[in-house]
């Protein structure tokens, strides 16, 4: 299996758009089109990085299984930074064709340095004209 950080990302929307609050069962992920045994491979992967919190932590090194998909808990604080850093497309997409033409390693510090960056200059943009816009 190799790591898909698309799949990584679409989790993560998915876990912020369903996961419900005091709902013991955890969020249940399922993913169209791809294998269970990969997303919950990739929701591994997304607790190690400390994205994704394992609902299980205490009682089970693994994610449990449903009947169709993976049990997770909540995104974690640097999950949801992450997230908001790569929410746009266009970010996401900056990011992605910034690593790959440098080289870089496509990894979520890696992620989370360029997209900052974009959106830094994106920010210092928007400043700059708005400023201009009121003198």
């Amino acid at each position: 299996m190799k790591r898909d950080m698309d799949l990584m990302r679409t989790i993560l929307f998915f876990v912020e758009d369903n996961y419900v609050p005091r709902d013991f069962a955890g969020c249940n992920v399922v993913i169209d089109g791809v294998d269970t045994h990969v997303v919950r491979e990739h929701c591994n992967l997304l607790i190690e990085d400390g994205l994704l919190n394992n609902l299980n932590s205490k009682t089970a090194k693994y994610l449990t299984m449903s009947h169709n998909g993976v049990c997770v808990g909540n995104l974690t604080n640097k999950g949801y930074d992450l997230l908001d850093m790569i929410r746009q497309d266009t970010t996401w997409n900056k990011t992605k064709d910034i690593i790959l033409k440098k080289g870089l390693p496509l990894i979520p510090k890696t992620i989370e340095a360029i997209a900052s960056t974009i959106i830094k200059s994106a920010t210092e943009g928007a400043v700059t004209a708005y400023l201009k816009q009121r003198n």
